[in-house]
């Protein structure tokens, strides 16, 4: 696996805070943003074992892109400077 699949996003926003929806949706583009936004306000209920499934399989995507310096995460232990 590359990458998340463009479905997977709001499936893994359907069951987290509505803070950490926004905070998710404020780093991408407005246009992609609200497409994901309609595509919740559309989706029915689901599953609350699919829905850590899949924010499972994001956060593994995250820490191999870490792993591979394409991205960098930062805890909130760490020093910036």
């Amino acid at each position: 696996m590359t990458g998340v699949q463009t479905c997977a996003l709001p499936i893994s926003l359907k069951g987290c805070s509505p803070e950490l929806a926004d905070k998710i949706l404020g780093n991408m583009s407005s246009r992609a943003a609200e497409l994901i936004r309609d595509d919740l306000e559309a989706m029915g209920p689901v599953r609350l074992s699919t829905v850590e499934n899949t924010q499972q399989e994001i956060a593994q995507v995250a820490l191999r892109l870490a792993d591979e310096d394409r991205i960098t995460i930062v805890r909130p232990s760490d020093a910036m400077v």
